[in-house]
């Protein structure tokens, strides 16, 4: 049975609202502030972006009018405007740069033209004011701390009827003796990804964070894992006596030192509560043994959540440290961006 987590299309907002960012203009607002009223911008607010060829939607919609885009433009009145189209993701790159700064940057914040190159002189800059120790300094650094049953394809076997997606994405298959599939994918929007026959799924069964779900007679608890972005999910199973939990991009994982560092981009983790520590913290009382990440990380517990949770509390307190009032939740939300805008979901 085919099932999507309530909160999904939110989260699918937000991933594709930072690629619109790229290419935004606030249209009659020559980019000063845009009053919002209960979450929704009071005036309309224009938002342009780039498009790459080849991209697939259902008959009728198009990529600047499909259900995503009109649920934006319904919720929080911004409405979507195509500007140019790219043959490919390289290409697309190459345009984003070519607009230039004032299209790119929001008011404040640092300049970003290369983003290896400046994010890194940014954490060289920010480094002496924030270090944050480290734990398992002496790790070596792997994508497992174990060694998976076999690897095919763009597959790696972890355990017995686990088959996780190897570094193309998040994908992890459970597969029962039955031979029954229990594919978990944090990204259904981006089905084209992986070159599959179609470009869409329906959807039978909508389901909520913490209110489990049965698959071929085996619970699965959804729950929220924020870190990576806000509205972002983790599912937990036992697998043949095993607990597991699948948490796509919020840890990518498997063994070497452990430390959190500042975020450099804003993607709603605002800490504390919108960031790692309450994910971390989530887990730590589901105590899973298995603990399958994105791009092919994963790794069994042996202390690890732990050192993850009081490595983010440790930045959580030099970070309030080096603030006045010590709100880091105001301090990491953009001047122009509402907090409020996806509370609570």
């Amino acid at each position: 049975m085919k099932s999507i987590l309530k909160g999904l299309l939110v989260f699918a907002i937000a991933v594709f609202m930072l690629a619109f960012v790229a290419a935004c203009n606030r249209g009659g607002n020559d980019g000063a502030p845009v009053a919002i009223v209960d979450g929704r911008y009071k005036s309309p607010v224009q938002l342009t972006l780039g498009k790459v060829t080849g991209t697939s939607f259902l008959p009728g919609d198009s990529i600047g009018d499909n259900p995503l885009t009109r649920h934006i433009r319904e919720v929080l009145n911004i409405e979507i405007v195509i500007d140019w189209e790219v043959p490919d993701t390289e290409a697309y790159i190459n345009k984003v740069i070519a607009l230039g700064p004032h299209r790119l940057y929001p008011a404040t914040g640092p300049i970003i033209n290369n983003p290896k190159k400046d994010c890194m002189a940014l954490l060289s800059r920010t480094e002496w004011v924030f270090a944050p120790p480290t734990y398992r300094s002496d790790a070596a650094y792997a994508l497992t701390n174990y060694t998976p049953i076999r690897e095919f394809g763009r597959y790696k076997e972890v355990v017995p009827g686990i088959f996780q997606n190897n570094n193309h994405g998040n994908m992890v298959l459970y597969v029962n003796k039955q031979g029954h599939g229990l594919l978990i994918d944090p990204y259904p929007c981006n089905l084209p990804w992986y070159s599959l026959p179609f470009a869409s799924l329906s959807i039978d069964r909508i389901i909520e964070y913490e209110v489990p779900f049965k698959w071929q007679g085996i619970s699965v608890l959804p729950i929220h894992t924020p870190g990576h972005c806000y509205a972002h999910a983790g599912f937990v199973l036992d697998w043949n006596g095993i607990k597991t939990v699948t948490t796509g991009d919020t840890l990518q994982y498997g063994n070497g030192p452990i430390k959190v560092g500042l975020p450099i981009m804003f993607n709603n983790t605002s800490w504390p509560r919108k960031g790692f520590i309450a994910t971390f913290k989530r887990l730590l009382s589901i105590k899973p043994e298995l603990v399958l990440g994105g791009h092919s990380f994963s790794f069994f517990d042996d202390g690890i959540l732990a050192d993850w949770y009081n490595a983010a509390n440790d930045s959580q307190a030099l970070a309030e440290a080096m603030l006045v009032n010590g709100d880091t939740m105001k301090a990491m939300t953009p001047p122009v961006y509402d907090a409020t805008l996806f509370a609570g979901l």
